[in-house]
């Protein structure tokens, strides 16, 4: 009885597998078929002809793009050349920053294609990990915006030791909520007299000189004394010189101390 069950069972799975394959073989020759009145239309359009690179490793940036309208025959006419955002990479890595004690620290990841396509546009992230200096994701923190109209920036007037650490910055769209950019800023805080930062202060008279002049600025060359022409000419000249010079400069004192000594002694 079982048996007899189960044959009309399988003539209806036969003939549903029959019917499947009739439609499958039909979609496919209708698939690989066009219409008659389509087989003689001539497709054109705009064709990238040339892309330039991006502007920027890291962040959106400008490229340029050359289109050229093609027709049937291959001919270009018509080219345009166009700019358009590009984006390589959103990671923009880690920059280093020092500041002191009581200072003003000022930190933006504002750039000149975000400014130019509307700040606006954007949302702006800040997070902090306090006290060191990493990339790891996971230990960053919420970092909250004082500042609403510059979301960008963040402002520190006096800075203490508590805010060094690494800022994130992570800039999306507003519309698409796209990751456009991501750069860390790892900012230490020393203590004001530990070491003096004004470079200009540390250098010799002949390094300002020098940096004075790179700059464009003009130096007046004051005249230098005898002992600082000797001390320069002694600079320049090589050791088989320095030593014969530092030798007689040495005869000569004994000389004359003795000669003084001798001096004394027929007077007496």
């Amino acid at each position: 009885m079982a048996q007899e069950m189960l044959v009309p069972h399988a003539d209806i799975y036969r003939v549903l597998s029959f019917t499947f394959l009739i439609h499958l073989a039909t979609f496919q020759e209708d698939l690989n078929t066009l219409p008659p009145n389509a087989e003689n239309v001539t497709i054109t359009g705009n064709l990238l002809v040339s892309v330039s690179p991006c502007s920027k490793t890291c962040g959106l940036g400008w490229r340029s793009e050359y289109y050229c309208k093609m027709d049937k025959k291959g001919q270009k006419s018509n080219c345009t050349l166009t700019n358009a955002l590009c984006l390589i990479n959103q990671d923009c890595g880690l920059i280093a920053k020092t500041t002191t004690v009581g200072a003003t620290l000022s930190i933006s990841c504002l750039d000149a294609t975000i400014k130019t396509l509307g700040s606006s546009d954007f949302i702006f992230v800040w997070k902090i990990a306090r006290g060191i200096v990493t990339t790891d994701q996971y230990l960053f923190k919420l970092f909250p915006i004082r500042d609403t109209n510059t979301p960008w920036m963040i402002i520190v007037k006096a800075v203490e030791e508590k805010h060094a650490g690494t800022y994130m910055c992570q800039v999306q769209n507003s519309k698409t909520m796209q990751i456009v950019k991501r750069v860390l800023i790892g900012v230490r805080v020393i203590p004001e007299k530990l070491v003096q930062l004004n470079y200009y202060e540390v250098l010799s008279p002949e390094q300002k000189e020098e940096l004075e002049i790179l700059q464009g600025n003009l130096v007046k060359k004051k005249s230098k004394s005898f002992f600082a022409k000797v001390k320069a000419l002694f600079k320049s000249a090589n050791t088989a010189v320095r030593v014969i010079a530092i030798g007689l400069a040495i005869g000569g004192a004994c000389a004359f101390v003795l000669g003084a000594i001798f001096l004394c002694m027929t007077n007496y």
